[in-house]
This record gives structure tokens, C-alpha cells and sequence, in this order.
């Protein structure tokens, strides 16, 4: 990713001045630009940033776009994840930082509140953006933002949030305003006497002391005014009272005057100080004010985005022109999107105009102006609400009802002029919105214009976007190439527009239809019908008729796709039954495998055991064999299985199934119980061996228990060859096994030599019995057969 540049704040961007090109004013004005913009200003927490927004407008600077949108989308993350700050209502001083940059200038303690206020602000959010790794735009826009602790902390030491200086702003205020209120208590305590001895002659009315013009004065009746020495300051609204410093108290308040002069004088002192300090580092000041209105500016356009679906769009990476899923932004903030019918649209290679036609109130003026107002949105640095994939554009729109009385335009005359317009301007670059063209005017007249129109758009290169009720404009957009004819869904049962935008399809008035609905004479519409001309009859009709078809296979598209959907989840089913028996196998052979080898290594134990015990007591042949017999008894009796439970009777094939059913599940070879049944719901839960399974009763059907499995080896072993075992054909687990019990038998017959036949195939089980046979204690030896004995299918074992 490229390093983000330094955020510029343009002065057109701070001044909000207004559009000067007379063209995209018009398409500003007439695609209902400022509304939006309104409402995304509505959104900031400060007026700093709606100054911002309400600047924004179109631009053809691709690096300020690409930048803007990467920011923008940015924030749009930032506030998703959760944002780590917050800016509040940002204190506006930039008339303050201006003054203060004038020489001997003096800002206004409240002045001063508010630039720290600013400096604290600057500072907090600056902490939390350079942070932001990920988010490498908006860490650089913390990075210049300004901080200054020592100036804040200056303003903090001199003004309290009141905006009051504080008596600690230096030695010599506190000084003064020590003596002030020395100065205060004696005054006060002198006129406490002097208006007690008032009351008491009943000069005065009141015991209360108060100031006029800064001096204290007492309350004296006013006929009594020439009986006390001394100036009057002030009469009350009655008039019965006037307000009298008496002569005695003229030093005191004299020395309180002087002492507030000095304290004026003192405090413009370090406000002038103060406020060079501010002056020194206003322009960075300033540029951090902007910064943070940016980023108001910034998280209201996200806000909007997340609120209403907007996303980032692509510019300049292609000639094409693809928007899908678009909603008209006010009718999203109306209606919220969710309610809106999306729109999509796209200027495919060698496309350059889209005819809209369909009945009146059908959505062509909407559809024509969520394309346009989405664009718009675009180039000025606002998510659009849907997917824009678009090169540089300029927009000029021909739409609504601007007749002029002041220049007599009727609203033919008024789009007329601004078609000319248009055309004097159009470019390759240009996209024209025309909403109804050359409508007012005699049809034929009007329609013949307009394809000439058209004609010069292609001529020039442009691309646009036209609505129109003239059928011979579907017929021209037929007949080129380059147009294509779309409408708008109409719902010709209820009578009523659906707003679904139909590309490729012309679209029909519908004018006879709606007639009729309302009432009009069935004569009356069936003359004008009769009117209307055989040509365009058989043009409205074959609307009508590729209307109705196309809806037909919307239909049957939807159900396919229903068909589709519900055959995927089947499937999705199957595959999660089928991965879950292949779990449940691998469970079941490892678990096999464990209860194997921990069996084999008892027995192995228990005959090693028993012939170590014969070999240390050297006991006759007879007694060995029938004790190493008993001891090969209590081995099978460890080995043998409990004794199960029989089944309950289970029901035939075809019978009602209920709990405890033993079912086999459709696509499966196994059965398994049924543990639990929903007869409402038509669903069972079937036990596998332990995996439990939850299908549909009709994939179930009613199967015979498994049968159970064999107690004994004596099936291995032929009746008329007892001291051999014919394992051919037999898996190698299965052959281990027959093998085992087939030695412990031969043990407890006495016999001294057995042979097993297995047959020479590829060899493995061969090996895998001999590998057996070599670790089994009651093995002496063994070895493959002679060729009168059975060869090299064979192997001939001697016992211990």
C-alpha cells in the first residue's frame, strides 16, 4: 500500500462555495444531490464538519478520489470494530486564531477556553489515530494533527472553565486582588455601621449594602437625600429610594477604585501574553481545527454508509459501467433500504445507451435517477449505495418539468434548450439522464427528434440513459446495436408496478389496460384500439406477449432453482451422514485394534506364567497338558463376551415402526435400533452401534436383527482334520483371531503339531501369521511346509 499523503484542506472545501459549472448544477439540482447531502450533513456532531459535507460535490481529481474512498473506507472499519473516540461538538475559534495572530492583540478569557478545549481535543484524538496501524490513512491524519501541552497548560493556569482569569495567573495579580479584598472587608465593615445608625434616625429602609458604578453605596429614603453628605450614585425604579456614597467612605472606595484599575491593567497584561502565544502557533491550530471538522465529516459519510448499505466504488480501473444493486438514496432513507427494490444496470463493451420504457408511475424516472445519483455520490467522496464500478464521468441531465414563464419555455422549449446544450458539451466521458425526451410535443414530430438526438449522442461518443412512452424509440433502440430496450416489471393481474428493472425488455404502456381498469367505456377502448393502427397494435402485443413469457420462465427459474436449493441440502445431509459413519468405522476399528492388543498381551501373560510354574515343578506330560488346559479354560473364560440381551421381537418388513425397531437407513448397509421417534414430525434418531442418527421415518425401513456373533473357533477347524486350520480367504484381522483360538484348542487337546493352511496369494497374510506365530509363548517353532505336506501354502507349527 502506498503511503498516505497529508491531508489537504482545499478552500473550496472550507468555504462551501458553490458549483460553477451551469451543466452539473442543473444535473446536481435535478437529481435531488443537496437532499443527500443534507441528510449526511444532519449526521456530523459539529458545524465544522457540515461545512465540510455541504462542500462536497463531484470531482474529476481520480488521486483525491482514490485517497477519499480508501480513508473513507477506513473509518467505515474503524467503526464497525468499535471507534476509540469520539469528537464531540468541535469548539469553532478559527475568528479567535486569526485575531490572535495580529500584534497586540487580546483574546477574551471564554476565547482562550475554548482553544484549549481544541488543544485537548487535538490531543486525545491524535493519541488514539496514531494507533491505528492497520488503518495506515487515518493514523497519518493523527499525525498532523497538532499538540501543544505547554500552551494548554498556560490557559489552564490562567483562565478556570468559567472563563474566569484566575488569581494565580501571576504574583502580581494575586497581589492585587489580595488588597482588593482587604479593602472590600473594611469598606463593608465601615457602612455596616454607618447604615445602622441610618436605620436608627430613619434615613435608610433597608440594612443592605450594594455597588453602583463600581463604588458602594447605601440605600437612602429619598427625602432624606440632602440630610447625609455625600454623592448619589442612582435612584431605584420607584423612585423612593436613592442609592448614596457617603462622604466618609470616599477615601475607601477611591483606594478599591485604584486597586481594580490595577487589577484591569494586570489582567490584559497576560491576556496580550497569552494570546501571543496562541498567535505563534494559530496556523497549526487552524489546520488541526480543519483536520477534525475532516473528520467529522469522515465518520458521518461512514455512519451513512453503514446505516444504508453503501459501499466503496471502483473508478477508473475500466470504460465500463456497472452498477448492481443500487437504491435511490432518498427513498432509503424514507423507506429504509430493505423495503427499496434494487437496481441494477451496466454499459457493457460496445453499449452506449439504455432506452427506458414501461406505464406511467412504474419507476423509469426513479431507475434513471438512483444511476445518476449513486454516480454523483461517487465522484464526490460518498459511498454509493450498491456496488459502482464506473470510469471518470461528467453528468448532464435533462429531467422534470422546468418550463419558464419569465423566459415563455414551455417544457418542450426547456428541454429543447437544454438538449442543445448537451450536445455542444458531450464527449466520450459525458453520461446524459433524460427523463421522457422530446415529450409535450406532437408524438410523431417528438419521436423523430429524438432519434435524431440519439443518433448525434453516438455520434459524440456518449453514453445515456433515456425514458420514453414512444414506441418507434423501442423500435429504433431494436434496431441498433449500441441501445438496448429495458423496462420495468408490471404486475398486469393487480394492475400495479413492482420496480423490478428488466434489462433487454422493452416495456408497454399498458395505457388500453389501465383504461379499462378504471372504468372507461369497453366501446371506447376497444375503438381506440382499432385506431391505434395494425403496426403498433402488433408491437404492444408482442410486448405483451414477451412480458408474459419472460415471467412464465421466472417462474419456472425460481421453482428449478427451489428444486436445486432443497437437492443440495439433501445432498449436504447425505455427505455429513456418510463423513459421520466414516468417523464412527475408524472409531470402531481403533477401538478394536486397543481391545485386541490389550486381550493378546493377558493371554500371552497368563501362558508364559503357566509354563514358566510347569517348567520350575517338572510335573508329568498328563498333569502339564490338563493344567495348561484349565489355564487356556480361564483364558477363554476372561475372553469370552457377556452374555447379551436378546432383542425384543422386532417387526416384519412393511409394519409400523416404533422404538426399539431394528431399521436399515436408505443408502446404508447397516441397521441399527430406533432410541427415539417424532410421529408428528415424521423424524426418528437410529442408534448405530453407539452413532446416533437423525433421518426421515420414510428413509427408514424395518430390517432383521444382525445375527449374533460366534462363541466359539470351532468353526475354523475342519471335523475331519482336527489339527489343522484352513484360513483362506479370510482378512488378516479376522484370520489372527480364528488363529488364537484355534492354538488355545489344540493346546487343550494335547496336540504337539498343527498345520494352517492360508494359501500363497500375495503373501501378506503369510506373513502377518508368521509374524504372529514367532511371538506367541506356545509356539516352539515353526515352518513353511514340505510339498507332500501342503507347500508353501502352508505352515506347519510345533507347540511348547
Amino acid at each position: 500500500m502506498e503511503t498516505p499523503q497529508p491531508v489537504q484542506i482545499h478552500a473550496e472545501e472550507q468555504s462551501g462555495s458553490a458549483v460553477s459549472d451551469p451543466i452539473l448544477q442543473a444535473a446536481l439540482q435535478e437529481l435531488e444531490f443537496p437532499k443527500v447531502i443534507e441528510q449526511i450533513a444532519a449526521l456530523c456532531s459539529s458545524e465544522l464538519g457540515r461545512e465540510y459535507i455541504r462542500a462536497l460535490a463531484p470531482r474529476e481529481d481520480l488521486p483525491w478520489l482514490h485517497a477519499e474512498h480508501e480513508t473513507l473506507q477506513e473509518m467505515v472499519e474503524l467503526l464497525e470494530q468499535g471507534l476509540p473516540f469520539g469528537l464531540g461538538s468541535i469548539p469553532d475559534v478559527r475568528r479567535s486564531l486569526r485575531k490572535s495572530t495580529v500584534e497586540n492583540a487580546l483574546l477574551l478569557p471564554t476565547e482562550l477556553v475554548d482553544i484549549r478545549e481544541l488543544l485537548v481535543l487535538c490531543r486525545s484524538v491524535r493519541q488514539e489515530l496514531i494507533r491505528l496501524e492497520q488503518f495506515p490513512h487515518l493514523r497519518q491524519l493523527g499525525q498532523q494533527l497538532y499538540q501543544n501541552r505547554l500552551l494548554e497548560r498556560h490557559i489552564n493556569d490562567t483562565v478556570d472553565e468559567t472563563g474566569a482569569v484566575r488569581d494565580t495567573a501571576s504574583r502580581e495579580l494575586a497581589r492585587i486582588r489580595e488588597e482588593m479584598r482587604a479593602v472590600a472587608a473594611r469598606l463593608r465593615s465601615r457602612l455596616r455601621t454607618i447604615l445602622r445608625r441610618f436605620v436608627e434616625d430613619e434615613l435608610a429602609m433597608d440594612e443592605f449594602i450594594t455597588q453602583r458604578e463600581g463604588r458602594f453605596v447605601v440605600p437612602i429614603r429619598v427625602e432624606h437625600k440632602h440630610h447625609i453628605p455625600g454623592i448619589i450614585h442612582g435612584v431605584s425604579q420607584t423612585g423612593a429610594t436613592v442609592f448614596l456614597e457617603p462622604a466618609e467612605i470616599f477615601e475607601l472606595n477611591n483606594e478599591l477604585a485604584l486597586l481594580a484599575d490595577a487589577e484591569r491593567r494586570e489582567i490584559e497584561r497576560i491576556l496580550r501574553v497569552l494570546t501571543a502565544e496562541v498567535g505563534s502557533c494559530a496556523h497549526e491550530l487552524l489546520h488541526s481545527e480543519q483536520l477534525l471538522g475532516y473528520l467529522d465529516s469522515l465518520l458521518a459519510r461512514a455512519r451513512y454508509a453503514q446505516r444504508y448499505g453503501g459501499r466503496r466504488p471502483v473508478i477508473g480501473e475500466s470504460e465500463e459501467i456497472v452498477v448492481r444493486d443500487i437504491v435511490h438514496p432518498l427513498l432509503a432513507a424514507a423507506h429504509g433500504r430493505a423495503a427499496v427494490v434494487p437496481l441494477s444496470l451496466e454499459f457493457r463493451a460496445g453499449l452506449r445507451g439504455h432506452l427506458i420504457s414501461g406505464p406511467n408511475a412504474g419507476g423509469k424516472t426513479v431507475a434513471l435517477k438512483s444511476v445518476g445519483l449513486n454516480l454523483l455520490l461517487a465522484f464526490s467522496g460518498i459511498f454509493p449505495l450498491g456496488e459502482c464500478r464506473t470510469p471518470l464521468l461528467r453528468i448532464m441531465t435533462a429531467i422534470g418539468d422546468q418550463q419558464s414563464i419569465e423566459q415563455n419555455l414551455s417544457t418542450f422549449s426547456w428541454q429543447i434548450v437544454r438538449l442543445r446544450e448537451i450536445l455542444q458539451r458531450s464527449t466520450p466521458q459525458s453520461l446524459v439522464l433524460v427523463d421522457e425526451i422530446c415529450a409535450g410535443t406532437d408524438p410523431s414530430e417528438g419521436a423523430a427528434l429524438a432519434m435524431a438526438i440519439l443518433e448525434e449522442l453516438l455520434r459524440s461518443g456518449a453514453r445515456f440513459i433515456v425514458t420514453t412512452h414512444q414506441s418507434s424509440l423501442k423500435v429504433f433502440a431494436l434496431r441498433r446495436a449500441e441501445v438496448q430496450n429495458d423496462s420495468l416489471a408490471f404486475d398486469q393481474e393487480r394492475l400495479l408496478p413492482t420496480y423490478r428493472f428488466l434489462p433487454g425488455v422493452p416495456g408497454n404502456s399498458y395505457a388500453f389496460v389501465i383504461a379499462r381498469n378504471f372504468g372507461l367505456p369497453e366501446a371506447v377502448v376497444q375503438r381506440a384500439q382499432e385506431l391505434l393502427g395494425g403496426q403498433h397494435r402488433a408491437l404492444e402485443e408482442g410486448i405483451a406477449a414477451v412480458e408474459q413469457l419472460r415471467a412464465q420462465l421466472e417462474q419456472a427459474y425460481a421453482e428449478a432453482e427451489r428444486e436445486r436449493q432443497r437437492a443440495e441440502e439433501l445432498r449436504r445431509q447425505i455427505e455429513q451422514q456418510l463423513q459421520e459413519l466414516r468417523l464412527y468405522r475408524a472409531q470402531l476399528r481403533a477401538r478394536a485394534r486397543e481391545e485386541f492388543q490389550e486381550l493378546l498381551a493377558q493371554a500371552r501373560q497368563l501362558i508364559e506364567s503357566t509354563l514358566r510354574e510347569l517348567r520350575e515343578q517338572q510335573r508329568p506330560a498328563e498333569q502339564v497338558r490338563r493344567e495348561f488346559a484349565e489355564a487356556i479354560e480361564q483364558l477363554q473364560q476372561t475372553l469370552r463376551p457377556e452374555p447379551e440381551e436378546l432383542p425384543q421381537e422386532q417387526p416384519a418388513a412393511g409394519s409400523p415402526l416404533s422404538v426399539g425397531s431394528w431399521v436399515r437407513m436408505e443408502g446404508m448397509q447397516s441397521v441399527g435400533t430406533i432410541v427415539e421417534l417424532d410421529t408428528e414430525r415424521g423424524i426418528a434418531v437410529v442408534d448405530f452401534g453407539g452413532l446416533k442418527l437423525r433421518s426421515p421415518v420414510e428413509k427408514l425401513q424395518a430390517a432383521e436383527p444382525p445375527p449374533r456373533p460366534a462363541r466359539s473357533a470351532a468353526e475354523y477347524v475342519r471335523a475331519d482334520a482336527p489339527h489343522s486350520l484352513d484360513l483362506r480367504g479370510r482378512r488378516v484381522a479376522e484370520a489372527l483371531q480364528a488363529l488364537e483360538r484355534f492354538l488355545n484348542q489344540a493346546l487343550q487337546a494335547g496336540a504337539e503339531r498343527v498345520r494352517i493352511v492360508h494359501g500363497t496369494g500375495t503373501g501378506a497374510l503369510r506373513q502377518a501369521l508368521h509374524e504372529f506365530l514367532r511371538r506367541h509363548p506356545a509356539v516352539a517353532e515353526f515352518r513353511n511346509a514340505e510339498p507332500d505336506e501342503g507347500g508353501a501354502g502352508t505352515t506347519i507349527v510345533v507347540l511348547r
